[in-house]
């Protein structure tokens, strides 16, 4: 009896370690940070990841779903994203290849839910040079209604744009804008927070053919993005980027990216 009483709480140990990763695993802000404890003066890459997993609660079947997770390379050398592996064939991917030493990165999931329906729980697998940290699955869930035949759900139109963690962008993170004949143009990039209260802080774009600034709808809430062509640059048309940021936890930063070419 005495051996059959160690079995069991040994059982019961086992099980509970099992239960306490998986949770913390879970846990939307658990930081991997701590994994590296053994590596913290050397002089290797380090990389560290805030948030693993984002729930986007419930969302009509055929809109997109897009959620970019930062990763941090808190070491010494640069820290290099070798893959980013889907695992279902409703995902695309996107990520940074290189991340120096003190700088951020990100790696990007986008599902289109047109042939998907119920919870539905999506993973793509990380994979990096760091030794402490060579694969990591991100996981993204969501809810997707379906109408009554199993199709998208009836009388609902849905919006141009994306659900891109807790808010979301029309008419796209991706658009090109024709300016106007005089090349005094604008547009806007509208940006709704679906989950919580945030705000955008800021809106920096990464070359000087375009200014932005963003506007408050309502604060909290509803925020424009106006982006302006700089004067001279329309006539040779420009690729750019614009990192935005947050102050939220759960979306620190995301881009969007807009190309500019003159009206022919």
């Amino acid at each position: 009896m005495l051996r059959t009483l160690r079995a069991a709480l040994a059982r019961s140990f086992v099980a509970l370690v099992v239960s306490l990763v998986v949770s913390l695993v879970a846990v939307p802000g658990w930081c991997f940070e701590a994994a590296h404890a053994s590596d913290r003066d050397g002089d290797g890459p380090r990389a560290v990841i805030p948030v693993t997993s984002f729930d986007f609660g419930d969302v009509y079947r055929g809109e997109v779903i897009y959620y970019p997770f930062i990763i941090r390379n808190a070491g010494k050398s640069d820290l290099l994203i070798k893959d980013f592996i889907p695992t279902c064939g409703c995902e695309t991917v996107e990520w940074d290849r290189v991340i120096p030493p003190g700088k951020e990165g990100q790696a990007a999931v986008e599902i289109n839910t047109s042939t998907q329906s119920g919870n539905i729980v999506k993973l793509a697998t990380i994979k990096t040079n760091d030794p402490d940290l060579p694969s990591m699955a991100l996981t993204l869930n969501a809810n997707v209604l379906t109408g009554s035949s199993g199709g998208p759900v009836e009388g609902v139109k849905l919006k141009q744009g994306k659900h891109l963690g807790p808010v979301f962008i029309e008419p796209d993170t991706r658009w090109g804008y024709k300016t106007p004949a005089d090349g005094k143009g604008r547009f806007e990039f509208n940006v709704s927070v679906e989950k919580g209260a945030l705000n955008l802080t800021k809106a920096e774009a990464d070359s000087q053919a375009i200014s932005c600034k963003i506007e408050a709808v309502e604060p909290g809430k509803q925020f424009k993005i106006i982006v302006e062509p700089a004067p001279g640059s329309v006539q040779k048309g420009s690729e750019n980027t614009i990192r935005v940021s947050t102050d939220s936890a759960q979306l620190a930063w995301f881009t969007l990216h807009l190309r500019v070419f003159p009206q022919k």
